[in-house]
């Protein structure tokens, strides 16, 4: 094979892993990326080692962009047989973060939708084609089918399937390829949610706070012990299922969520129920990763949208750096609940 063919494969490979990983369409935003990448498969097959001395601001200050630099990172390390450092993810993340804010400069909020067919692709794109013309504010940022939709993440905010599905984590509305009226009500219908819940005056993030899974003064010795006492709680209340401790877990192996003197556990959202956020003052620190944790915010999302998530995790970034901190130290359940939820 000629070089030149080698790297439009490498190339298109590269591009493929980022389309299944990752929320982002627009193809001249990817040319710096997929550059990247091949850079870093080379360096890494090569053993050269880089450090990355803004890591920890990385996964404090951009902790989503950071999560799909991770699932791609995951993806590029099966495909190419590597194992991608963690510095090298969080520039990973920069990039996609990059490409997030020249997005959203261009561009209003989208609600972003996966379209399912089990049809051809011409009933599809003709169903794709009605809803862009119906509905200006969704994004059809893929179309699959079944077989596809098996093998792939998922990461919109609405599925609309021709095929009858049923999938916990992800709102789902059945259609049919003419898109008949009751369908399009129905779509309508989760639009005007959604968009109450953009307008709402009541932050995302304090609707997440509950007095009783505010847990304050509490003594252990490493992060399994916290994870697994948050993840118990959480499964007596009824907010997720069992399999979200392993879940959690297994997260912090990939990269763990702390930074300063705050970690932000969470696990897969197909084990939520239903979404809350945990906080956690620990009567002591403890060694999480490369830092020692006071402060721990669980965070247990279920189907929020990207914009809502965005939102959570910047009044979360603004708690933490607030110059009211004090009240995270010494403050009781009540005042703290009042003050997560912006009352103070």
């Amino acid at each position: 094979m000629k070089k030149n063919d080698s790297d439009d494969l490498l190339d298109e490979t590269i591009r493929k892993l980022i389309h299944e990983t990752i929320s982002l369409r627009n193809e001249s935003l990817l040319l710096g990326l997929v550059s990247h990448i091949k850079e870093a498969i080379y360096r890494i097959q090569k053993g050269l080692v880089i450090h990355n001395p803004f890591l920890n601001d990385v996964k404090k200050n951009f902790p989503l962009s950071f999560e799909e630099a991770l699932r791609l990172a995951h993806a590029l390390n099966w495909h190419f047989s590597i194992s991608i450092p963690e510095d090298e993810v969080a520039f990973l993340a920069v990039h996609i973060q990059v490409m997030k804010e020249q997005r959203e400069e261009k561009q209003p909020k989208k609600v972003s939708v996966l379209l399912v067919c089990s049809s051809g692709k011409g009933t599809s794109q003709l169903l794709a084609a009605r809803i862009r013309r119906n509905y200006e504010q969704i994004d059809i940022s893929r179309i699959l089918s079944i077989q596809e939709l098996i093998q792939t993440n998922i990461y919109e905010d609405l599925i609309l399937s021709t095929v009858d599905l049923k999938i916990d984590s992800i709102p789902t509305i059945h259609v049919s390829p003419v898109l008949n009226k009751d369908e399009q009500r129905k779509i309508e219908a989760f639009l005007r949610k959604v968009e109450e819940k953009q307008n709402g005056s009541f932050s995302q993030f304090a609707k997440l706070i509950h007095e009783d899974l505010i847990f304050l003064d509490h003594h252990f010795e490493d992060y399994q012990e916290v994870i697994t006492f948050i993840g118990e709680q959480l499964i007596t209340r009824g907010y997720v299922k069992e399999e979200m401790i392993d879940s959690s877990l297994k997260r912090e192996q990939l990269s763990f969520t702390s930074f300063g003197r705050f970690a932000t556990p969470h696990g897969t959202p197909e084990y939520v129920k239903k979404s809350a956020i945990v906080f956690l003052r620990l009567n002591n620190e403890i060694h999480w990763g490369e830092t020692k944790v006071k402060y721990v915010f669980f965070i247990c999302i279920k189907d929020e949208t990207v914009q809502e998530l965005e939102e959570i995790y910047d009044t979360m970034l603004n708690v933490m750096e607030s110059d009211e901190r004090t009240f995270l130290l010494k403050g009781t359940k009540e005042e703290l609940k009042k003050y997560l939820q912006g009352g103070t």
